[in-house]
C-alpha cells in the first residue's frame, strides 16, 4: 500500500478522517510541511513494534541470569 502525503493544512483540516483512516483502516498517513516530511500517523500496532526495537539490548548478566533461570525450570519438569 502506498504511503499517502498530506500537508499539515490538510491535517488539520481532516483530522478525524485521517485518524479514521490510520485505526480502522491501518493506513500510514505521512504530514509534510513545505513539501518536507516532518512526522507519521500510524496505526498503534506500528508504534508498539518501533518502540519494541527501541528497547535496550540485554545485557550479558541479564541472559546469563535467563539461561540460569530456564534451566532451573526445565531441570524441575525432568
Amino acid at each position: 500500500m502506498p504511503l499517502e502525503s498530506v500537508t499539515t493544512v490538510v491535517a488539520r483540516n481532516k483530522f478525524s478522517t485521517l485518524i479514521n483512516r490510520v485505526a480502522f483502516g491501518q493506513e500510514r498517513i505521512l504530514l509534510t510541511r513545505r513539501e518536507r516530511k516532518i512526522a507519521a500517523i500510524v496505526p498503534i500496532r506500528d508504534l508498539e513494534r518501533i518502540m519494541e526495537l527501541d528497547l535496550p539490548a540485554p545485557s550479558e548478566e541479564d541472559r546469563a541470569r535467563a539461561m540460569d533461570d530456564e534451566v532451573r525450570r526445565l531441570s524441575g519438569c525432568l
